[in-house]
């Protein structure tokens, strides 16, 4: 299957996932700590099921969840020059 299907069924299942993670080097920074949508799929230069690492997501609810899974985002942390990732926290 290509990733920009898996990706539109992905959403079209109502799965809700936040991204986590980014490289910075392929997607902005502006792009961390939102949900991941099909506006990922302006990024061409990118896997856009991120296998390349060019991002990471907390999966938080679809239709194999018996309930949302409630989080918090909490603070931005870049390892490097490149990579970041938000804190999560549970609200439960």
């Amino acid at each position: 299957m290509q990733p920009e299907k898996i990706i539109k069924e992905f959403i079209e299942l109502e799965f809700k996932a936040a991204i986590v993670n980014i490289d910075t080097q392929y997607l902005p920074k502006e792009i961390l700590g939102t949900d991941l949508n099909e506006k990922i799929l302006d990024h061409t230069n990118i896997d856009i099921c991120g296998e390349n690492g060019e991002y990471h997501t907390l999966v938080y609810d679809g239709p194999i969840f018996k309930s949302e899974i409630n989080y918090k985002l909490t603070d931005t942390i870049s390892l490097d020059n490149k990579n970041r990732f938000i804190a999560i926290t549970s609200t439960n």
